[in-house]
């Protein structure tokens, strides 16, 4: 009996200890989860501040008087909630099989794009220029232009005042240039993890460059990124 008592009493510090670690073990992941989840909710609240602050400036200035410079900073303000929505709308991609895949003519899908970011750019000083050829793809439209979308909105999010940002087009190959702040070569390899951001200097939710990884995977899009911080970053699509 002795024995017996003499055995648990050894076995069952051991027993503790070896729950502890395994409890540690399996829970790890979880605890990550939460803290990935508590730095998305903080991100996504301070994300949120700035387009809803310049409205709600606008509309105290429109109460006094209607002027050119409130108006573009509500559709500017307007467009980049409607961008965050996209994006975290985006976030949980939709099942392969509710695509309408079709022939897309990327060159229009870029124009749309420059249309809608072109507000944004201009509050932030920021110009776009762009050389255009027809470029067709059997993409999900919806998807194309969420690829595309996400791509331009980091150029301006990352960019400096009075910066450009250059999009070329041909048959083959879409390249996105920024000349922004840039990213330095060992976050490079990073940046497509969801909630990932290379800068946190700069506002974001880290799940745009998830989409547009996650969409050339599935349509077989080569993605090349060539940056160097200071000078700007080069997104290239191989279609």
């Amino acid at each position: 009996m002795n024995k017996i008592l003499t055995v648990i009493a050894i076995l069952f510090p051991l027993l503790v200890i070896f729950a502890y670690f395994l409890a540690r073990l399996f829970l790890a992941p979880v605890r990550e989860k939460i803290e990935e989840l508590d730095r998305f909710i903080k991100n996504s609240t301070h994300e949120l501040n700035t387009p809803i602050t310049a409205l709600l400036l606008s509309v105290n200035s429109l109460k006094k008087n209607v002027d050119e410079k409130s108006i573009r900073r509500i559709e500017a303000s307007t467009k980049i909630l409607y961008q965050i929505y996209e994006g975290l709308s985006f976030s949980t991609l939709q099942s392969s099989s509710e695509r309408i895949n079709e022939e897309v003519d990327f060159k229009t899908v870029i124009e749309h794009s420059i249309e809608f970011f072109e507000p944004i750019a201009q509050s932030k000083k920021i110009t776009i220029k762009s050389e255009l050829e027809s470029s067709y793809f059997i993409i999900d439209k919806r998807l194309a232009s969420a690829l595309i979308n996400n791509i331009i909105a980091n150029a301006i999010k990352y960019n400096k005042p009075h910066g450009t940002v250059n999009i070329s087009l041909n048959s083959s190959k879409l390249c996105i240039n920024d000349s922004g702040i840039g990213i330095e070569t060992k976050e490079q390899r990073n940046i497509f993890n969801r909630y990932v951001r290379a800068n946190s200097s700069v506002g974001g939710f880290g799940i745009g460059l998830d989409i547009v990884k996650r969409v050339c995977d599935e349509y077989n899009i080569n993605i090349e990124i060539k940056s160097e911080v200071g000078i700007g970053t080069n997104f290239c699509l191989l279609l």
